[in-house]
């Protein structure tokens, strides 16, 4: 069976004897290739659908859809619980095994779904990772799929709160992907419960995206082969640490733990870490762990170190000068997509302006190292904040910036066009 493959590199090898020395880190992890003629994981799932009356329209008939092609995929082994809400939460099926007959009885319960009343997102989310969590079993695939067009405004509304919750279900090990559709609900939210829930976020833009995207994320789901992926970060006393890209992370003294979720075969996951190294001599040591299970619920364990030079400032700035140009490229888009975010937080509470010098900042500091076309709409973008952004390009800018950060966007990929 092959291994997972991790390795960490440096944009310089050397540090200062004397000053402290800024470093980029980057971890790259890939998931190996699924074994030929094993059955994929067993997943336990909970569909939750918004039946709002504002997911009229289509939006609903979609999901549907989409509901559907989902349940014809599941196996005997996978157990799935449907969960719909407007103002009321309904339980519309827990089943343990998909079998044929329970298929069917799903089916026709998704069929009779109509749009109602208003939006308690919270409450009904919550059924559905709770659904998740009478089953939970070693082995499995464990996620609540949320899709929701609508703003939380019955129940628990306040997002840090949501936000919380999705953590804490994380650590029981229920983790939470969400699908915003249109432009009413709250990306900021939808984004930061998938981010504390170890899951993914979706902005859904047309209705007749919804089926692909919940495909996409199940398709994902289906090909997992490492399972409760954690990192673990080890570095010196004294050297100071930022990781980006709003992963879930946690720090103990000097080791950080970097939650991965579950990774579908041959995904590979970038990290990005800031360091400051303090004065010093010999060799500053680092080193980085990965481990949870594979497809076949063993433990997996890989593990790789990085050795920092320290030398006098004369070398260490030769060495600047002939930084891993590449690499420092990969770093700036994620720093972009880092703090674009938090400039559109901003700019949807009226802070224009401030916003705007966040942006600003960006492009000063990063501007040169972006991808052209990078490059050109975060210019772009930080004079539009400022102006003050309509619902549809807060969703998309918002969208750009998660892909981002997470190293998932297109032109993240090598384009020497692109430079």
């Amino acid at each position: 069976m092959q291994a997972a493959q991790l390795t960490i590199r440096t944009d310089a090898q050397l540090i200062s004897t004397s000053v402290p020395t800024s470093r980029i880190l980057e971890i790259e992890l890939t998931a190996p290739e699924a074994q030929l003629g094993r059955e994929s994981t067993p997943l336990n799932l909970a569909l939750v659908i918004d039946r709002s009356g504002s997911m009229s329209g289509g939006k609903l008939e979609q999901a549907k859809v989409a509901v559907r092609q989902i349940l014809e995929m599941l196996r005997p082994v996978d157990s799935v619980s449907l969960i719909d809400f407007d103002n009321v939460v309904t339980i519309d099926a827990e089943v343990n095994s998909v079998t044929p007959a329970e298929r069917a009885k799903i089916l026709e319960r998704v069929n009779h779904l109509q749009p109602g009343g208003s939006t308690n997102l919270g409450e009904g989310w919550l059924q559905g990772c709770e659904s998740v969590a009478r089953r939970l079993a070693d082995g499995r695939v464990n996620r609540t799929l949320l899709l929701t067009d609508g703003q939380a405004n019955q129940g628990i509304t306040e997002p840090g709160e949501l936000s919380h919750h999705a953590a804490a279900l994380f650590e029981r090990g229920v983790a939470t992907s969400t699908f915003g559709i249109g432009l009413d609900f709250n990306e900021h939210l939808l984004e930061a419960m998938a981010n504390s829930g170890g899951g993914n976020y979706y902005y859904i833009d047309r209705n007749e995206r919804i089926a692909e995207l919940l495909m996409q994320e199940f398709k994902d789901l289906a090909a997992v082969t490492l399972k409760n992926v954690v990192l673990e970060f080890n570095f010196p006393a004294g050297v100071a640490v930022e990781l980006l890209g709003e992963w879930r992370a946690e720090r103990l003294d000097n080791k950080l733990a970097i939650n991965l979720s579950d990774l579908p075969a041959n995904r590979t996951v970038n990290l990005f870490i800031k360091i400051l190294t303090p004065p010093g001599s010999g060799q500053l040591v680092m080193g980085v762990v990965a481990f949870g299970h594979d497809e076949n619920d063993k433990p997996f364990n890989v593990s790789h170190d990085i050795n920092l030079q320290y030398a006098a400032q004369d070398k260490v700035a030769e060495a600047e000068a002939a930084r891993d140009f590449d690499l420092v490229t990969r770093f700036s888009t994620v720093v972009v997509g880092h703090f674009s975010n938090q400039a559109y937080k901003l700019e949807r509470e009226g802070k224009y302006e401030e916003a705007g010098r966040l942006m600003d900042r960006l492009i000063v500091e990063h501007g040169v190292n972006l991808p052209r076309n990078t490059r050109a709409r975060y210019e772009r973008i930080r004079t539009e904040v400022r102006e003050g952004l309509d619902e549809s390009r807060r969703k998309e800018y918002n969208m750009d910036s998660y892909n981002l950060k997470r190293f998932r966007h297109n032109e993240q990929r090598p384009d020497p066009d692109q430079k």
